[in-house]
């Protein structure tokens, strides 16, 4: 789930996206390293310029996510409180669905899904703890049949253990989540039928500690799946991905794009960091040498 319940007024995007800092827009793209004839290759597992867009409002809730080409977007609603209570759901433009959530208090209690004709196709039922965090959900089909069930497990704030049973098929998922001091994912271990994948994350970060870039990796260390975030701040100089030696440097123009896409590498304080192009218009000086994609600031 891309858009999940929270219960305490805060930022939405710091609590579901771990987001520090204000931000305004965030792009997720994927790519994944795939043997095929004995060779390694990199896909982009989507045609869209981006995978997944999410935009905020300046309080942190999210306004709008859409997927790319167009085939799904979500527009939630948010209460006084920064509480999620609808999300509905487009295809091509049309209306899939709309999911309510009800709460206690600060506790989510149920999620009901209706279909575009205003019937109730699902129903998910909320346990939670003195957290306000869910360590049981039932979920029932339209016919109010219990066809799966997650338990959750917590260490503090952070899940660590979350077991899915598919009571129709008769299967059981386990996953389980290592967490590093930033708050992000560092390992994950699923079960299945008796069969282990680990998954390792290894990450770059911005001057926010927001991370840019994820490299998944499996058990023997085998790099497997990439995803590039493009994040994008209401404070403009929140955007640089480096820092000046000068108090008083400032950047003018617009980046252009070196590899044919809006992810470029340069170069700053004879440091590679990663960027990304923005249409801004700024005041300053700046120099920028395409054959090297080196930055400079004046």
């Amino acid at each position: 789930l891309l858009l999940s319940v929270i219960s305490c007024k805060e930022k939405y995007s710091e609590k579901e996206y771990n987001l520090k800092g204000n931000v305004k827009s965030l792009y997720v793209r994927t790519y994944y390293n795939i043997i095929e004839n004995g060779e390694n290759k990199v896909i982009h597992i989507n045609y869209g310029s981006e995978d997944i867009k999410t935009s905020f409002n300046k309080n942190g809730n999210v306004i709008y996510q859409s997927y790319p080409e167009g085939y799904d977007s979500i527009v939630p609603t948010f209460n006084s409180n920064n509480q999620l209570i609808e999300m509905k759901r487009f295809s091509f433009d049309k209306l899939e669905n709309i999911t309510k959530i009800n709460y206690k208090g600060k506790k989510v209690i149920e999620e009901l899904t209706f279909n575009n004709n205003n019937k109730l196709i699902g129903k998910s039922i909320f346990k939670n703890n003195n957290l306000d965090l869910p360590i049981l959900i039932e979920h029932f089909d339209e016919s109010k049949e219990k066809i799966w069930i997650v338990n959750n497990e917590y260490n503090k704030d952070q899940i660590s253990k979350s077991t899915f049973k598919d009571l129709i098929q008769n299967e059981r998922y386990v996953t389980e989540y290592k967490w590093n001091s930033n708050r992000e994912l560092e390992e994950t271990v699923d079960t299945h039928n008796g069969e282990k994948e680990v998954k390792k994350y290894v990450y770059q970060l911005d001057n926010k500690k927001n991370w840019i870039k994820r490299e998944i990796f499996d058990e023997k260390g085998v790099l497997k799946k990439t995803n590039f975030r493009k994040i994008v701040y209401y404070n403009f100089f929140d955007n640089l991905f480096f820092k000046s030696s000068s108090k008083n440097a400032q950047l003018k123009g617009v980046w252009t794009e070196i590899n044919g896409n809006d992810w470029i590498d340069f170069k700053a304080n004879n440091k590679f960091e990663y960027g990304y192009k923005e249409d801004i218009e700024y005041k300053g000086d700046y120099e920028f040498n395409k054959s090297d994609s080196l930055l400079s600031l004046n």
